[in-house]
């Protein structure tokens, strides 16, 4: 395998790109009590978005930069969005934090992993990416 095929190789290995994957994590909120929550990987778009929002001059979209992350990455265990998000702007700030921190988790790149299992040290279910 020659140096092109072998780059090509490993832009086409799977814990590059984001999974359709449901993540599970127990969130510690405010009340001090862990509560499970689904989430749902995210295009480096939305994370590219996120930061323009939060350096963004306006004050409404700088605010707007959590609840929409956070909106786009809470789901049901099937995957399914939960949260609208003027239903994600009503949360305390505490509980925003706390999420946002998990979503970053989830997206976070733990490098190649060849099982879900294997993704994640620490006893959490964070994803390869």
């Amino acid at each position: 395998m020659n140096d092109a095929n072998k780059a090509a190789a490993v832009l086409l290995d799977d814990s590059l790109f984001i999974s359709d994957r449901v993540h599970v994590k127990d969130v510690e909120l405010p009340d001090g009590k862990q509560h499970k929550f689904h989430f749902r990987e995210l295009p480096a778009a939305e994370f590219h978005a996120f930061i323009n929002a939060q350096r963004d001059e306006s004050a409404d979209r700088q605010a707007d930069s959590w609840p929409r992350l956070i909106a786009k990455a809470v789901v049901d265990p099937d995957g399914k969005l939960v949260l609208s998000l003027d239903r994600a702007r009503a949360l305390k700030f505490p509980v925003q934090a706390a999420l946002v921190n998990a979503i970053r988790e989830v997206n976070s790149y733990q490098g190649k992993a060849s099982s879900p299992d294997e993704a994640a040290p620490s006893g959490s279910d964070t994803s390869s990416l």
